[in-house]
């Protein structure tokens, strides 16, 4: 609030000195053999996606754009557009994006390009990015927000461009305003560097943090200009088509925050200059977009804003034909998209997009490859765990060597905690060592029977390399692990493991994990599939296991999402894990087949989650399989109901695996809303072991 008072002061100082002098030189559009036109788009914050479907209709009238000028979302929509991209291109990047993680410090981890990023993606309520130049002590004009997903997501809409070009070389001449924040005079930026022009032109005071360029310390340019219809006549333009973003609002409506202060301060200030611009129009395009505000970036209300700007808009249809029959042009205006140009400085894979690719799909896929320090928190709560709190802090050591360093612990019932250094190798391969405590409480059932509860501390090192893409990740590993169980009751017929009230077993593992993941979403899939196979080669000495050989065991995993239409899907699973040892032998605890629990690897890392079973079983024989489907069904936007039905087969010897003494099977059924916090779920659920119905209620990312 402190901040916000501050900035408040120091606008209406700017604006009571009228500093909005224009002190830079500024290029003069190419004339033509016909009046040079030129677009002119206000700052709004969100409500400035209604400008896509103004570019729309300029393009549906045949009219030719010289020049296009932009404030705040008015310098990014202009930017793009400039750029190459058409209005819809625009329109499809609008409704594809996550603006709220876009617009926070949230980092974006489903853009990165590596299957664990995009598993990271669905696992933290808050991820804050720890950026120390994010505050300007120099001027005291810090923002909440730092900018970082934004300033990364203008790199990827200009990553064929020069670091640093002359605005006017542009497939279209553009320019955008921004505001000195020392003395409150206007920059219109016409060379540099594009997105951290763009990123200048709408630093909100108070939002986001300035922008420093050249020593100097830019702000929003809407301080001084919100809809510079004077640069672009300055620039030459004969004919201005100024597109404004309206609101009527009531006197409650314009002082509900500090923000809203601020904006009609400036707006009250720079009122007559805004005033002489709305004439200088030629043509003007008000859109109403009353009932929403700069920070309207959720979905419904985008496509609302879309929505407006296509009826205002087309009001103003009779206008622009008229002007396109005064121009009475020979030919029509040539629009020159994505890809159809290059810079000489620009290599090859980064002049265009690739030709099977949409802009929208080549966008996604792209990284800086730089890594962020970061901190991660993920909270749930369920009726079964109560609450629980996990948190990671990512350290960047050197970002040449892309080392991270990264510090986890989970607080609740289940308590873990771990230490991770990685470095990159070679290409994307990284070398790590790691290091985890567990403390967790088993409470475990064999059959309808309770056969284990006792308390365990699990310690393990890991020393691994791993190597990554998008949907595939491989890695080989040795691990030693140290599990020590107290507090132990343990049925007779599992006695011979946990032979003690106090126990310990420790073993080495040789290791491959190799997973192949298309799944568009971890918790709600529509589409793809997933394939994972882990290898275990275990041994007490590195050589043998029981002075015999070593122990192998090894598990496969396959889910799919078969979509049937817009809103139904069917995901069969399976589910299978083997331990091949001679039949006397004997295996440690901790390698047991485990089945149930509310997700998986919950105490062990071969633990499987099972339909119907929330009660976590022990399995004693040495072969395990889960087969099953879920039947996913969309119901409204966000909101899922899930039937499951799986069935369970347990044995030592596959021939059996189908016997009716070796089958168990559950079924259950649920509503999920998926929601920023994670999936809010109720379950109902039975099994025919416990043959009760039973209920979980959970919230949050699953960990």
């Amino acid at each position: 609030m402190k901040n916000s008072l501050v900035t408040i002061c120091l606008v209406l100082l700017f604006c009571s000195n009228n500093l909005f002098a224009q002190n830079d030189q500024l290029y003069t559009i190419s004339k033509k053999d016909r009046p040079t036109v030129a677009v002119v788009l206000a700052g709004g914050g969100a409500k400035g996606v209604a400008h896509v479907p103004a570019l729309k209709a300029i393009e549906d009238a045949g009219l030719p754009v010289d020049l296009v000028v932009g404030t705040s979302i008015g310098s990014i929509v202009g930017a793009m557009y400039c750029t190459g991209y058409s209005p819809d291109t625009m329109r499809q990047i609008i409704r594809s994006k996550d603006w709220i993680k876009l617009i926070t410090d949230n980092p974006d981890y489903s853009i990165q390009k590596t299957l664990s990023g995009k598993k990271d993606d669905e696992s933290y309520l808050l991820r804050y990015i720890i950026d120390m130049s994010r505050r300007l002590s120099s001027t005291g004009m810090g923002g909440i927000l730092g900018g970082t997903n934004v300033m990364q997501f203008f790199k990827e809409l200009t990553r064929f461009l020069p670091d640093t070009l002359d605005f006017g070389d542009m497939p279209i001449p553009f320019a955008c305003v921004g505001t000195e924040a020392i003395h409150g005079s206007k920059k219109v930026f016409t060379r540099g560097n594009l997105p951290t022009c763009m990123r200048a032109s709408m630093a909100i005071p108070t939002a986001f943090t300035p922008v420093t360029i050249d020593s100097v310390v830019y702000v929003d340019g809407g301080v001084c200009d919100n809809f510079p219809v004077d640069v672009a006549r300055a620039m030459g333009a004969d004919i201005i088509i100024g597109v404004d973003l309206k609101v009527s609002q009531t006197n409650e409506q314009l002082t509900n925050s500090a923000i809203d202060m601020l904006l009609n301060c400036v707006d009250f200030y720079s009122r007559d200059q805004y005033l002489k611009n709305i004439k200088d129009a030629d043509i003007y395009i008000p859109i109403d977009v009353t009932g929403y505000s700069a920070a309207s970036f959720g979905p419904t209300a985008l496509d609302t804003l879309l929505q407006r700007g296509d009826y205002y808009v087309s009001l103003k249809k009779p206008s622009l034909d008229s002007l396109a029959k005064a121009l009475d042009l020979q030919e029509p205006p040539t629009r020159v998209r994505v890809g159809d140009y290059n810079f000489a400085n620009v290599n090859a894979e980064g002049g265009s997009w690739n030709n099977n690719e949409t802009p929208t799909e080549s966008l996604s896929k792209v990284n800086d490859g730089s890594l962020n320090s970061s901190i991660n928190i993920g909270f749930r709560f369920d009726n079964s765990e109560f609450a629980s709190l996990k948190a990671r802090l990512n350290f960047v050591l050197s970002q040449k060597h892309a080392t991270l360093l990264r510090l986890q612990a989970r607080l609740g019932e289940r308590f873990d905690m771990s230490g991770d250094i990685s470095m990159k190798t070679i290409g994307k391969q990284r070398l790590g060592l790691s290091q985890k405590y567990r403390n967790h409480d088993l409470k475990y059932l064999y059959g309808k029977k309770k056969v284990l509860d006792c308390e365990m501390r699990q310690y393990g090192t890991n020393l691994y390399l791993s190597q990554e893409w998008r949907s595939i990740q491989c890695i080989f590993g040795l691990s030693y692990n140290i599990y020590n169980y107290r507090e132990i009751l343990i049925d007779t017929q599992f006695h011979e493991y946990l032979p003690n009230s106090k126990y310990q077993e420790k073993h080495f593992s040789y290791y491959f994990s190799g997973e192949i993941n298309s799944l568009n979403s971890q918790n709600f899939p529509t589409k793809g599939h997933q394939l994972v196979l882990n290898i275990d080669l275990i041994t007490d000495n590195l050589a043998t296991y029981k002075d015999k050989t070593m122990l192998p065991i090894v598990s496969f995993k396959w889910v799919a999402a078969l979509p049937f239409s817009k809103r139904f899907n069917l995901q069969p699973h399976l589910f299978v894990r083997a331990i091949f040892k001679e039949e006397s032998a004997d295996k440690p605890l901790a390698l047991f087949n485990f089945a149930g629990g509310f997700m998986n690897e919950m105490d062990f890392r071969q633990q499987q989650v099972m339909a119907g079973l929330y009660d976590k079983s022990m399995v004693r024989e040495d072969g395990m399989g889960i087969a099953g489907l879920t039947a996913q069904y969309e119901i409204f936007r966000n909101q899922f109901i899930k039937v499951s039905g799986d069935v369970l087969s347990h044995t030592n010897n596959i021939q059996y695996a189908f016997n009716k003494e070796s089958l168990n099977w559950g079924t259950e059924a649920s509503y999920n809303y998926k929601t920023p916090i994670g999936p809010i779920s109720l379950k109902v659920y039975w099994n025919d072991m416990s043959k009760k119905f039973k209920y979980f209620i959970s919230g949050g990312y699953y960990f």
